[in-house]
C-alpha cells in the first residue's frame, strides 16, 4: 500500500492543540537546522499532489562561506536525483545569530538559464526570517538590495521582500519516512523587483511557498505552491536524513 502523506486533525487532538497554537513559544533556530553534515532526501513519489520525478537531497557542507560583517553563512545544497535538472547544485546561504535569529543571506545558481547566469547573489544586509520567542500567527518581514547578472538586461539592482507567517501547529504528519508529531507549517513568501540601467523597474515572478518543520529534524515537507491552489500542488516529503551523524526517525 502507497505511502501518502496525511495531515490528521482528529476531534480531540484538534480540540487540544487549540491552545498550543495561540500561546506555543519556540524559537526557530530549533526547527530550521543548520547542522554541518546533515541531509535530507526528499521524494514527489506517491504523495499526493507530489512533484513527480523532482526527488532531491538538501545536504549541508562543513565549510561556511563569509559574508564580511562577521556573517559565517551555512550553505544548504540542493542535490537533484535527476542529474540534467537545471536546479542541481543550486543553493541558499543561511546564518544563525548568537540570539537565535535566522537570517536568509542569498543564494547560488549553478547553471546559466534563459534568464539568469550562473552566480552567487549576496543581499547587502540579510533577510530576518524568525527568532527567539516566535509565536502561531506571528509574521516577520524583511526587504534587502542584490545584484542580479541577467542574461538580457546585465547586472541588475534588485530589491527583495519577504514576509514568512508562522501557520500552526499541527497534531501529526505522515510522510515516507513516518509519522512526526506537532509539525510547524510556515508559508514563505519572497518578491523580487529588478531595475534597468534607466531606473526602471521589473517585477518579478512572486514566488510563495510552504514549509513543515519537525523541531530538532528540519523540513519533512514541502509544497512549492504555497498552498495556494491546493490542485496544482508540487509536494516533495523526506524519506530519509540524518542530522550531522544522527539518522533521522520519527
Amino acid at each position: 500500500m502507497k505511502k501518502e502523506i496525511q495531515i490528521l486533525f482528529v476531534g480531540l487532538f484538534s480540540t487540544l492543540f487549540i491552545p498550543l497554537n495561540s500561546l506555543y513559544a519556540f524559537d526557530i533556530a530549533e526547527w530550521f537546522i543548520l547542522t554541518p553534515g546533515s541531509e535530507w532526501h526528499y521524494t514527489g513519489t506517491d504523495v499526493p499532489y507530489g512533484a513527480e520525478g523532482k526527488d532531491f537531497t538538501w545536504k549541508i557542507p562543513a565549510e561556511k562561506k563569509d559574508m564580511g560583517n562577521g556573517i559565517m553563512a551555512t550553505f544548504i545544497e540542493s542535490v537533484t536525483d535527476d542529474v540534467q535538472d537545471p536546479t542541481n547544485h543550486d543553493g541558499e546561504y543561511w546564518y544563525t545569530d548568537t540570539e537565535g535569529n535566522l537570517y536568509y543571506c542569498g543564494f547560488h545558481k549553478e547553471t546559466t538559464d534563459q534568464s539568469m547566469l550562473a552566480q552567487d547573489v549576496i543581499f547587502d544586509e540579510p533577510l530576518l526570517f524568525g527568532y527567539k520567542g516566535l509565536q502561531i500567527r506571528d509574521t516577520v518581514t524583511a526587504t534587502a538590495n542584490g545584484k542580479i547578472k541577467t542574461t538580457f538586461m546585465g547586472e541588475m539592482n534588485t530589491v527583495f521582500k519577504s514576509e514568512i507567517t508562522y501557520l500552526e501547529i499541527i497534531p501529526q504528519v505522515q510522510t515516507p519516512l513516518g509519522m512526526f508529531k506537532n509539525v510547524l507549517r510556515m508559508r514563505i513568501s519572497i518578491n523580487m523587483t529588478m531595475y534597468t540601467v534607466f531606473g526602471q523597474p521589473i517585477e518579478g515572478t512572486p514566488a510563495t511557498s510552504e514549509m513543515w518543520l519537525k523541531q530538532g529534524t528540519g523540513m519533512i515537507l514541502h509544497d512549492q505552491d504555497g498552498g495556494t491552489e491546493p490542485d496544482q500542488a508540487k509536494n516533495t516529503a523526506i524519506n530519509r536524513g540524518r542530522v550531522g551523524s544522527t539518522v533521522i526517525d520519527p
